[in-house]
């Protein structure tokens, strides 16, 4: 059996990865943890309660339990962690606290900070800690994680989004202000399956092609 990348998706269409990547010719384990425990939760990824902890399931005991299982390519640089919408928020905020685990990182229409149900409001959390967990990491601190762990970070969102288009343009200019390497890109169209489907198989290519390269440098 090959040996294959993992790209993980907290929520997304399964068949629309799956086209994308036949139609790119590419190989990849694909997991979708569930993201809420009903229809109704928005736990927008955060630990509510103390039995919580989001960051360890998914970039240390998901990832454990893939790689026990499945013939994977068991190191950073054979995974990709990347979402849609409220998972394009949780892919970035966990993924770029988690470097050492995910070598590629990927928000499609996504967001920055907790937001209510809406996606209109971010969430009002009372303490300093919970407000810094709910935020996407960026500044100083992310610059320092990636010097240590050099990563794809990339992001885009329709031109007419108009809940997450100015999220998606004020953390590109965050992270150019912080000389922090990224892609973003903003394209025709608004929150919508049809664009996700469009720009799944470009997406796609370039999270696996930035895992290949990164373990090409490392001589794997």
């Amino acid at each position: 059996m090959l040996r294959r990348l993992r790209v993980g998706f907290a929520i997304v269409a399964l068949p629309v990865v799956a086209a994308a990547l036949a139609e790119e010719h590419l190989q990849a384990i694909v997991v979708a943890p569930q993201g809420a425990r009903t229809q109704n939760d928005d736990p927008e990824y955060l630990d509510w309660s103390p039995t919580d902890d989001w960051s360890r399931a998914i970039s240390d005991e998901l990832t454990r339990c893939v790689d026990h299982r499945l013939r994977t390519i068991a190191s950073r640089a054979g995974r990709a962690l990347i979402g849609l919408s409220a998972a394009g928020y949780g892919a970035l905020n966990i993924g770029l606290r988690t470097l050492a685990t995910f070598a590629a990182v990927e928000s499609w229409s996504g967001y920055f900070v907790a937001t209510d149900p809406s996606g209109r409001h971010a969430l009002a959390l009372r303490t300093p800690a919970a407000r810094r967990a709910a935020t996407v990491p960026r500044g100083s601190e992310l610059a320092a994680e990636l010097a240590r762990f050099p990563s794809l970070i990339a992001f885009y969102v329709g031109r007419g989004d108009g809940r997450f288009l100015d999220m998606n343009k004020a953390f590109d200019a965050t992270l150019t202000r912080s000389h922090i390497a990224h892609v973003y890109r903003s394209y025709p169209g608004g929150h919508s399956p049809a664009l996700w489907q469009e720009q799944a198989p470009s997406w796609l290519s370039l999270a696996l092609t930035a895992l290949r390269r990164d373990r090409a440098a490392a001589g794997r």
